[in-house]
């Protein structure tokens, strides 16, 4: 039976049975090969698969270059050839990069991150995590803790929402939750000052509960009964470059799913901290009717990333990517909005990756993963990757990049560019060190990189996956 994805779910439990084509496999087998033949077909597959990869990375380019405010139709140059400057696993290699010298990262910088066993801080330049102090932690991947300026990470313990000092010094309860509830998204405002987080009944009957204010103060502002979605979480605060309290509460949907979801988008506007009653219904921004899912704000709140159309990739059997990561939906394509201001919604979007439909072969899919967006806001970096189309269904990326300008209140981006091809076989990229050099985790390590020079600094090597939730700088003690 062929099964389509241009129809993706409706509900997160259907999403494999809905997302798939089988295939016929890429290369005939035989039985009555010989030694020779089959090693011959060995080093044929390996020139096969190499310009494979290459001519996918040119046909992304040329997709992203058919954006809809492009332009210009002139054909895409040729990808340069990637000149090698790896880290000692020779994980990436950067096109048109040639580092003189391994990436200089000062000790001060640390980059905090969650395993299942706790949460740890590592130098950049290198060294032993130290496991923080967090009683209660509670591993989960669909709540990022949230860090402020000042070096405090905030996570999801023990009936509550904790606040500990990374570096030392002091835990404690900030929030408390209701031993009925389960907290299902939790964000912070970029002053640190601000927090809002979601909860569900744990019976899964009753109302999503979402909550806000000044760290320490939060309050419900607004409820509704989970029995028909969309189910809201907190997404992102909306804000501006005044110095205020957030107005607005972005909200997504995550349709019921207890994992990392979100489709849809929504405004939610704040009562003011003095005022008792609940807010009125959020207004749609993006809906989530075509599993439309928003990804990222820009740091002015004036833009909005975005996928158009998402859907579920096969799992890798060897275990390489986490299984709640493996089960999410992924994003098919990339748009970006300029947010209208309040209650306007979302402008004209830019396409700068199309959605892909009725292709015969699965590993002809583009995937994205965790695109990051500098401090500054201009630059992009964000994860394709490919499947395999038979077990063990190995990951195939690459880190993509571009530049993002404001010219008269409307957000665009400069067409993508390949910045590194990569071996490894799940990348996720982290949190910015600084407005050139990024994080990453690739095959149980994390690694710094420059993304404008290609310099590598492997930060640690594990023996598990590790989420990197912030980067921090440690003051005098």
């Amino acid at each position: 039976m062929t099964q389509h994805m241009d129809s993706p779910p409706e509900t997160p439990q259907n999403h494999k049975s809905n997302n798939l084509q089988p295939i016929p496999p890429r290369l005939p087998r035989s039985t009555r090969i010989s030694i020779g033949a089959l090693l011959a077909l060995v080093g044929l597959l390996g020139v096969v698969l190499t310009a494979q990869l290459f001519a996918e990375l040119s046909q992304h380019e040329a997709e992203a270059a058919q954006n809809t405010e492009a332009t210009t139709t002139a054909q895409l140059p040729l990808l340069p050839s990637p000149t090698i400057q790896s880290d000692d696993n020779d994980l990436f290699q950067f096109s048109g990069k040639k580092a003189s010298q391994p990436l200089q990262v000062a000790g001060d910088q640390y980059a905090v991150y969650e395993a299942q066993d706790g949460l740890y801080a590592v130098q950049l330049s290198g060294g032993t995590p130290m496991k923080l102090d967090a009683p209660g932690y509670m591993y989960n991947l669909s709540i990022t803790p949230q860090v402020t300026p000042v070096g405090q990470i905030l996570y999801v313990g023990n009936e509550g929402i904790w606040l500990s000092n990374i570096f030392g010094g002091f835990s404690k309860q900030v929030e408390s939750v209701a031993s009925d509830q389960v907290v299902t998204s939790l964000i912070l405002s970029r002053d640190g000052r601000s927090l809002a987080w979601s909860t569900v009944p744990k019976s899964g009957n009753g109302t999503v509960n979402i909550y806000e204010g000044l760290l320490g103060h939060g309050k419900l502002v607004y409820q509704r009964l989970n029995s028909n979605c969309p189910c809201y979480r907190a997404f992102s605060f909306l804000e501006g470059d005044k110095q205020q309290e957030p107005q607005q509460l972005l909200l997504t949907d995550d349709r019921g799913d207890p994992h990392a979801a979100q489709y849809g988008l929504w405004s939610l506007n704040l009562p003011s901290e003095e005022d008792p009653t609940l807010a009125e219904d959020p207004i749609l921004l993006l809906g989530d009717d075509t599993s439309q899912m928003p990804l990222l704000i820009t740091p002015n709140g004036g833009a909005l990333l975005y996928s158009t159309y998402s859907g579920v990739v096969p799992a890798p059997t060897d275990n390489s990517v986490p299984g709640d990561i493996a089960s999410q939906n992924n994003p098919n394509s990339l748009a970006l909005a300029t947010l209208g201001g309040q209650d306007k919604g979302l402008e004209k979007a830019q396409v700068l990756l199309p959605e892909q439909h009725g292709l015969d072969n699965t590993a002809e899919y583009h995937w994205v993963m965790s695109p990051r967006l500098s401090t500054d806001g201009h630059t992009l970096v964000y994860a394709i990757f490919s499947s395999d189309d038979q077990a063990p269904f190995t990951r195939h990326s690459a880190l993509y990049t571009t530049q993002v300008k404001t010219k008269g209140g409307q957000v665009h981006a400069e067409t993508p560019g390949v910045l590194a091809l990569t071996t490894a076989r799940f990348v996720e990229l982290g949190p910015w060190a600084s407005e050139h050099v990024l994080t990453c985790y690739a095959d149980n390590a994390l690694y710094a990189m420059d993304v404008t020079t290609g310099a590598m600094q492997t930060v640690f090597k594990g023996s598990g996956y590790m989420r990197i939730v912030a980067t921090v700088e440690r003051g005098p003690e």
